[in-house]
C-alpha cells in the first residue's frame, strides 16, 4: 500500500540540502575549469641549447669586440703553438658540454649521458689545468698588452647569458637543480673566458686569476640561485 510518501531511493529531493550542496560543488568546478589558463609546455632541449648558445655568443662577441680587437698576431699563435690551440678547443667544449648537460639535467627522462655532470666538469678541469700549466712560473706566452680590468669585464658580460640560461631552467622541472644552475652558470662565463684568451696577454697565472675564475664564481652564483627558483621535478 502506497503511503503517501515518495521515496527518494538514496537522491535527495529538489530543494533538500544535499541537492544545494550538489549544486554547490557543480559551480565550484565550473568556475574551476573557466579559471584554468593553458600551461605552456617547456622548450625542447635541442631548441633550448640552440637558442641559449646562438643568442648568448652573439652577445658576448659583440660586447667583447666593442671594448677592443683581439689581441695582435693570435691567428699566427694559434697556428704555431698546438698547446694554445688545444686549450681552445677544450674551452669550446667545455661551454657547449656545460650548456647541453645543464639544461637536461635532472629532467625526467633524460638520457643517462645529459643526467651526469661528468664530462663537463672533467672538460673544465681539463681546461684549468692546460691554461694553468705554467701558473708558477714567469713565463709569458705572449708579450701583448694586458686588456684593462679583463677580469671585471669577464664577470659582468658573463651575467646576461647566465640570467637567460636560468630563465630556461625555471621552465624545466628539474631535480638536480643546484648541479644544473652550476653548469649553466660556468656555460655564460666560458664564452668570454674563450674570447679572453684571445684578446688578452696569455701568461698562465693571469689566465687562472683573470679569465678562468668567473667560470668558478659565476658556477657558484648560478647553483646558489637555481637551487632556490628553479621548481623541482
Amino acid at each position: 500500500m502506497g503511503t503517501g510518501r515518495r521515496r527518494s531511493r538514496g537522491f535527495p529531493s529538489p530543494g533538500s540540502p544535499g541537492a544545494q550542496t550538489d549544486v554547490d560543488r557543480s559551480d565550484f568546478i565550473e568556475a574551476l575549469v573557466a579559471d584554468l589558463q593553458p600551461v605552456r609546455p617547456p622548450m625542447r632541449w635541442l631548441g633550448a641549447v640552440g637558442i641559449w648558445s646562438a643568442a648568448s655568443w652573439l652577445f658576448v662577441t659583440t660586447e667583447i669586440f666593442a671594448k677592443g680587437a683581439l689581441r695582435e698576431g693570435v691567428g699566427l699563435e694559434i697556428l704555431a703553438s698546438p698547446r694554445f690551440a688545444f686549450e681552445l678547443a677544450i674551452g669550446l667544449a667545455t661551454g657547449f658540454a656545460a650548456i647541453a648537460v645543464g639544461l637536461e639535467m635532472g629532467t625526467p627522462g633524460a638520457p643517462w649521458s645529459l643526467r651526469r655532470p661528468h664530462l663537463p666538469v672533467a672538460l673544465m678541469i681539463a681546461w684549468i689545468l692546460v691554461a694553468g700549466s705554467d701558473a708558477f712560473s714567469s713565463l709569458v706566452v705572449t708579450s701583448a698588452p694586458m686588456r684593462t680590468a679583463c677580469f671585471a669585464e669577464t664577470l659582468l658580460v658573463s651575467l646576461p647569458p647566465w640570467a637567460f640560461a636560468l630563465h630556461l631552467l625555471r621552465r624545466r622541472a628539474l631535480l638536480q637543480a643546484g648541479r644544473a644552475g652550476f653548469l649553466t652558470g660556468a656555460a655564460a662565463a666560458a664564452i668570454p673566458a674563450f674570447w679572453m684568451q684571445l684578446a688578452c696577454v696569455t701568461q698562465s697565472h693571469h689566465n687562472l686569476t683573470a679569465h678562468l675564475s668567473p667560470i668558478l664564481i659565476v658556477g657558484l652564483l648560478g647553483a646558489f640561485v637555481a637551487s632556490r627558483v628553479v621548481p623541482r621535478g
